[in-house]
């Protein structure tokens, strides 16, 4: 089984801002999470955060810390029995003691099992510990009071960290080599180990699934719920005119052509809407999310879904306006990109589409007859876009890789967080990018709510 616990850049700047205390001494906090069990994986969403007064603590120094457990503790046990919630205890090692000590077991040891004895219910609560550089390492206690490691934490802020043991025995093949050469072989070893969402396989899916997988992405988890048609030759990478007449699935053609590479990368096609029980259960396992998909719908449900599973998002899409009669004349073109932390603005804060347009695609997607109607008497707001080509389609997807890799990298002059926007005019000829610093007002009941988020 793997472990994942989760945290957004906010949270990780509140809690490093506690527990590296200005004295310099060790600090903790409690972190209150909404576990999400799956098959292989147990992911920990950190959802609360509550801060260990530094004068309520017995102890404190740069290698010690004690603090009344049950006094801090016991207040909590209904509130995280009812909810179902796991409690992971931090503090820091301001000396930079990278690892567990032998007085934080014995702690461990006496705190833990008399916890999981107090609070029923099947979650996993642990511990964890914070350097000054920020990184963090944790570990929960089984039924058998065994310390458990967790595999891999990560932080989804402006800037995107994972933490992890990214270590490999075997040695780098030369294509490998080659991408060390510009973002260095930790970087390399971290896309080695995740699992990417790209949900839409065609204009911009298919080069974002490309550029992925040309950059050593461990795991591909492809949706799409339609077939190659003669309309997508022109924009979709590796598809035949065979692929046409035989009916073939996008994500089965893109899955096929992965296989074929014989690169590593591990691929999961998924041919299905979004949201789904399927689809949405195969994207809170991933670690990063591409939306490569024009409905509006499908953006704002997959915004919902990050949110609620605590996961970087990448929206990436096109915009041609051109004449109605759609002969060439062109007006503006486009290419964007959206970044979206879950708890910060999203989509429909940053006004990427309407609530009206919103509305508009639920009632084409849930009652077809009711939308036409509307529709005939003037109510939508439906848009006459013209398809996009692949010149345009291919510099969405390299806006958003870029982007992912700028944010795990940290090779950008100016900083992060001044590229949340990101949109190229070919017809004006301008670039831009922006900040989008509002908190998320649209989608805050989602923040961290796991499974719960289906009953929002």
């Amino acid at each position: 089984m793997g472990l994942k616990l989760r945290i957004t850049g906010k949270q990780h700047a509140n809690i490093k801002s506690h527990v590296m205390a200005p004295d310099s001494y060790e600090a903790g906090s409690l972190l209150f999470c909404e576990p999400v069990f799956r098959e292989k994986d147990t992911i920990l969403l950190i959802k609360e955060i509550r801060h260990i007064p530094y004068e309520a603590c017995g102890i404190r120094t740069p290698a010690s810390l004690s603090w009344p457990t049950e006094k801090f503790l016991m207040p909590y046990y209904e509130h995280l029995e009812k909810e179902g919630l796991s409690l992971i205890m931090i503090h820091s090692h301001p000396t930079g003691f990278n690892g567990f000590s032998d007085t934080d077991n014995k702690n461990d040891l006496e705190i833990l099992p008399r916890l999981t004895s107090c609070i029923e219910g099947n979650q996993p609560h642990g511990s964890a510990i914070m350097l000054p550089d920020g990184s963090i390492k944790a570990r929960i206690m089984d039924e058998n009071d065994e310390f458990i490691p967790i595999d891999m934490i990560s932080i989804a802020g402006d800037d995107i960290r994972f933490f992890a043991d990214f270590t490999k025995d075997e040695q780098n093949p030369d294509y490998v080599n080659k991408t060390n050469q510009v973002y260095g072989s930790a970087t390399t070893d971290i896309m080695r180990k995740l699992k990417v969402g790209v949900v839409g396989c065609s204009g911009t899916g298919s080069p974002s699934t490309e550029l992925l997988l040309r950059y050593h992405v461990g795991h591909l988890v492809l949706i799409d719920f339609d077939i190659i048609e003669e309309g997508n030759l022109n924009r979709v990478l590796m598809s035949r005119t065979r692929d046409v007449e035989e009916g073939t699935l996008k994500v089965e053609r893109y899955a096929e052509w992965v296989k074929e590479t014989g690169l590593p990368t591990v691929v999961t096609p998924i041919n299905g809407l979004v949201p789904s029980e399927e689809t949405v259960q195969a994207l809170s396992e991933c670690d990063v999310i591409f939306g490569c998909v024009d409905n509006v719908a499908a953006r704002h449900a997959l915004n919902k879904i990050a949110c609620a599973h605590l996961i970087p998002y990448f929206d990436l899409g096109v915009a041609i306006k051109g004449d109605k009669d759609k002969t060439g004349g062109l007006r503006q073109v486009i290419a964007r990109c959206h970044y979206i932390q879950p708890d910060q603005s999203c989509l429909l804060d940053r006004e990427a589409f309407s609530s009206e347009r919103l509305r508009d695609e639920n009632f084409r997607r849930d009652d077809p007859d009711f939308y036409k109607k509307l529709k005939e008497l003037g109510y939508t707001n439906e848009k006459n876009d013209i398809q996009a080509v692949m010149v345009l389609t291919m510099e969405a997807a390299v806006m958003a890789m870029d982007d992912l890799m700028a944010r795990l990298h940290g090779y950008r002059v100016d900083p992060n967080n001044e590229f949340d926007e990101q949109e190229r005019s070919f017809t004006h000829g301008y670039y831009e990018h922006k900040a989008h610093s509002t908190k998320n007002n649209a989608l805050h009941l989602f923040i961290a709510a796991g499974d719960k988020y289906t009953r929002l």
